[in-house]
């Protein structure tokens, strides 16, 4: 008797896997507010030599990277002949105004000042971050600092700047 043995390749084994995730990467902000609405000078009109006048902004940085450096600096637009003759000053601060924006007078101001920009023409301000005015460096959230920005139109205007004007955008720039 004869018999036969068929046997089948068995492909049994073992197994187990084991996974981690999602993991979900996401980046940081730089993120810079300020308690002005708007603008700042509120469009100022029929300035006459010797004019001038103050107004503070409060700058919050709300970033959840640590800024490296933030800088201030203007986007001067179209200048029709006031740039040369109007002059701005700016003071930064760690404290402001309790009440309102307004800050003429430098005791209102409060807290340690120091002084980025004295005199300076309009047609003159910085216009980039590179040359922009220093605020601060390694700033981490919810700090604050505040600014006071004062305006004189030189008393020695002449005549020939009668209705020229120049548009200002202050521009407060972070980088992480």
């Amino acid at each position: 008797m004869a018999s036969v043995v068929v046997t089948h390749p068995t492909s049994a084994a073992f197994r187990e896997d084991i996974e981690n995730g999602p993991n979900v990467l996401d980046s940081g902000t730089v993120q810079l507010t300020n308690d002005s609405a708007g603008s700042f000078f509120a469009n100022l009109a029929d300035l006459g030599p010797g004019d001038s006048g103050a107004e503070c902004i409060k700058l919050v940085y709300k970033g959840s990277l640590p800024a490296s450096s933030i800088r201030m600096y203007a986007d001067t637009g179209a200048d029709s002949g006031l740039g040369n003759w109007l002059k701005f000053t700016v003071d930064l601060g760690t404290s402001g105004p309790a009440a309102s924006r307004s800050c003429n007078e430098a005791p209102s101001f409060g807290g340690a000042i120091v002084n980025l920009a004295s005199a300076v023409q309009a047609s003159r301000l910085p216009t980039d971050f590179a040359d922009g005015y220093l605020c601060g460096s390694n700033v981490s959230a919810n700090q604050n600092a505040w600014f006071r920005i004062a305006y004189t139109l030189d008393v020695a205007t002449p005549d020939s700047a009668q209705g020229t004007s120049i548009a200002v955008k202050w521009v407060w720039e972070a980088r992480s």
